[in-house]
C-alpha cells in the first residue's frame, strides 16, 4: 500500500471518529419554571450544538434564536404548571426557617416534576423511539424522577448542579459532607463556624438527609414509576440505584468564587461557565452609561422578585434614594412606569446584565444575591450591595460581606437613610473595588475556561461510555457505612464485652480472695 493511501485511510478513520463524537445526541431535561437556571445552562446547550452535537432541550422557555443542531421540546408554562410564580411570593420566605423552606421545596419541586412528566410533550418523548448518547438534568435539585430517562434511552446521566451542591448531594456522589466546615447551601454561615453553628449545620444536614430519603425520594420514585411507561419499564431500577449511576456532577461553583470544597473526580467545578465575552450595548443603554460622569449603579433582583412583592414604601424608598444620587441608575424592573420624571434613572423589564457589568462606568451592583449574579459581579470586578430574599441568597450575601467585596442589607429593615449610607460606603471605600478586582483576577486564572472545562467533561463521559471509573467506591456505601457507624457499634459492643469480662473476672478474683481471707481469719482464731 502506498504512503498516500495509508494517509488517506488514517484521515478517513480519524474523521469518522471525530464525527462520531461531534454528532453525539444529547438531551437536556429542564422543563420546570426555574427561568434563571435554564438561562444559565442554556449556554452549555448552545455551545454543545455549535460544536456539532445534536442537542435537544426540554424547556418551557424558548431560547429565542436559531442555532444549527439545536431543537427544543417546548412545554406551555401556564398550561403545564398553572401560574406558580404569581402564586409564590418569595419575599415571604425571608421569615421562614431553613427547615420550612426545605420542606416546601420537597413539596413544590416534585409537584412541578409530576406536572412536567404528565404533559403531552414529555409523554411523547418518553414513548418515542428516539436515541440519545447522554442525558443532562438538575437531578439533585429535587428532580430525581427525571433519572428515569437514563434507563429509558440507555444513556449515561450527568447532574447539573445550579450552585455549590447541597451537602447531601456531595454525600450521594461519594464525596465528603463535612458538616464541621462546610455550611449547607441555605445555612447563613461561613466556613469558620462556632460550636453552636456546627451543631445547627449538622442538625440541618441530618434533617435534609433523613427527609430526602424518607419523604422526598419516595415521592420522586412514585412519579417516575407512574409516568415512565414504555416497553421494558417494568425493569426500571430503584431511584436510589439510579442516583449511584450518575456519571458526573457539573457544579456551578469554584473555589475562587466560594468557600473551597473537597471533590472526588466525579464532581467537576465549572463556576462562571455561563459568562460570555461582553457584547455591545444597545445604543440607548450605551449612551446612558457613556455619559454618566460619576458612574452607573446597576439594580436587579433576578427573575423571581416582582413589583407586587415589595411594599409601596420599599419601592418609594429606592426611588427617593436614586433621586438624590449623582450617579445614574439602570434598574431591571417589571414596572417601567415606576421611575416617573427622574432623569438619572432608566428602568427596563429586561437589561443585558453581563454587558452592563462589563462596562467601565458600572461602579456598583444592587442585587438579590443569586449565585449567577454573584459570579458575574466578581468576574467583571463590580462591588455589591445584596438584599437576600430566599434560600441560598442569605448564604451568598454573607459570603459577599465576609469577603469584603460588598455589603448586605435586610430589605425588611431598609430605609432611605440606611440605604444611602451603604451606597456611599461601598462607592467611597476603595477597598471594596480592590478586593473584588483581586478576586476577579483569581477566578479568571484557570488552566481552562469554565465553559471549555464543561464541554471537555461532557465529551469525556460520552467517549468513555459513562466514565464510571471516576466514581469513588463510597458512592455505593450506605450512610451508616460511610460514617462507620457499624464499625463504631461493633467496637462499642466488643469493648463493652471486654470490659464486662474483665470486670467479672476481677470481681470473681476479689470475691475469691475475700472468701479465702475470711476463711483464713476464722482458722487462725480457732483454739
Amino acid at each position: 500500500m502506498s504512503p498516500h493511501a495509508r494517509v488517506l485511510i488514517f484521515l478517513m478513520i480519524a474523521g469518522c471518529a471525530i464525527n462520531a463524537l461531534a454528532g453525539s445526541r444529547i438531551l437536556f431535561v429542564m422543563p420546570l419554571p426555574t427561568k434563571s437556571h435554564i438561562t444559565t445552562f442554556s449556554v452549555l446547550a448552545e455551545e454543545l450544538a455549535l460544536k456539532g452535537h445534536e442537542v435537544t432541550m426540554v424547556t418551557c422557555y424558548p431560547i429565542g434564536k436559531r442555532i444549527p443542531n439545536y431543537r427544543e421540546i417546548l412545554l406551555d408554562e401556564k398550561k403545564t404548571f398553572g401560574i406558580p410564580h404569581n402564586t409564590l411570593n418569595f419575599t415571604d420566605w425571608m421569615d421562614y426557617s431553613v427547615f420550612k423552606t426545605t420542606f416546601m421545596s420537597w413539596t413544590i419541586m416534585p409537584r412541578w416534576t409530576q406536572q412536567a412528566l404528565q404533559s403531552e410533550e414529555m409523554q411523547t418523548l418518553i414513548k418515542s423511539e428516539e436515541e440519545f448518547d447522554l442525558i443532562l438534568a438538575e437531578f439533585s435539585f429535587f428532580q430525581q424522577a427525571f433519572l428515569g430517562f437514563g434507563p429509558r434511552f440507555n444513556a449515561p446521566l450527568i447532574d447539573l448542579c445550579p450552585g455549590f451542591p447541597f451537602l447531601i448531594t456531595s454525600g450521594m456522589m461519594g464525596n465528603p459532607q463535612g458538616f464541621a466546615y462546610l455550611p449547607d447551601t441555605e445555612i447563613e454561615y461561613t466556613d469558620r463556624m462556632t460550636f453552636l453553628q456546627r451543631a445547627h449545620n449538622t442538625i440541618f444536614g441530618l434533617y435534609r438527609t433523613i427527609g430526602t430519603y424518607a419523604y422526598q425520594l419516595p415521592v420522586s420514585e412514585s412519579n417516575m414509576r407512574e409516568y415512565f411507561r414504555y416497553p421494558g419499564s417494568e425493569t426500571l431500577p430503584p431511584i436510589t440505584s439510579l442516583l449511584t449511576n450518575i456519571s458526573l456532577v457539573l457544579v456551578n461553583s469554584h473555589s475562587s468564587l466560594h468557600y473551597p470544597r473537597p471533590y472526588a473526580p466525579n464532581m467537576v467545578e465549572i463556576g462562571g461557565f455561563h459568562i460570555r465575552p461582553p457584547q455591545g450595548l444597545p445604543a440607548d443603554f450605551q449612551r446612558f452609561m457613556d455619559e454618566a460622569t460619576h458612574g452607573v449603579i446597576f439594580v436587579s433582583f433576578g427573575t423571581n422578585i416582582r413589583p407586587h412583592m415589595l411594599s409601596k414604601y420599599k419601592r418609594e424608598s429606592f426611588l427617593s434614594v436614586f433621586e438624590t444620587l449623582k450617579q445614574r441608575v439602570l434598574w431591571k424592573w417589571d414596572d417601567e412606569d415606576i421611575v416617573g420624571n427622574l432623569s438619572n434613572v432608566m428602568v427596563r423589564k429586561w437589561l443585558p446584565q453581563q454587558s452592563i457589568l462589563a462596562h467601565p462606568k458600572c461602579i456598583l451592583y444592587l442585587t438579590h444575591g443569586g449565585i449567577a449574579s454573584l459570579y458575574e459581579a466578581i468576574h467583571f470586578g463590580v462591588p455589591l450591595i445584596a438584599f437576600p430574599f430566599f434560600v441560598d441568597q442569605f448564604h451568598n450575601t454573607l459570603y459577599i460581606e465576609n469577603s469584603k467585596i460588598g455589603l448586605r442589607m435586610d430589605i425588611r429593615m431598609m430605609t432611605s437613610e440606611n440605604l444611602i449610607r451603604k451606597i456611599n460606603t461601598v462607592i467611597g471605600t476603595p477597598s471594596f473595588r480592590e478586593n473584588v478586582k483581586e478576586q476577579s483576577r483569581i477566578s479568571r486564572d484557570r488552566p481552562l475556561k469554565p465553559l471549555d472545562q464543561a464541554i471537555f467533561w461532557i465529551e469525556y463521559v460520552i467517549r468513555h461510555k459513562g466514565a464510571h471509573h471516576l466514581k469513588p467506591a463510597s458512592v455505593h456505601l450506605s450512610f451508616y457505612q460511610y460514617c462507620l457507624l457499624d464499625i463504631v457499634a461493633f467496637l462499642f459492643i466488643v469493648g463493652t464485652l471486654i470490659f464486662y469480662t474483665v470486670f467479672r473476672v476481677f470481681s470473681y478474683f476479689i470475691s475469691s480472695l475475700g472468701r479465702y481471707y475470711l476463711s483464713f481469719r476464722v482458722k487462725t482464731k480457732m483454739p
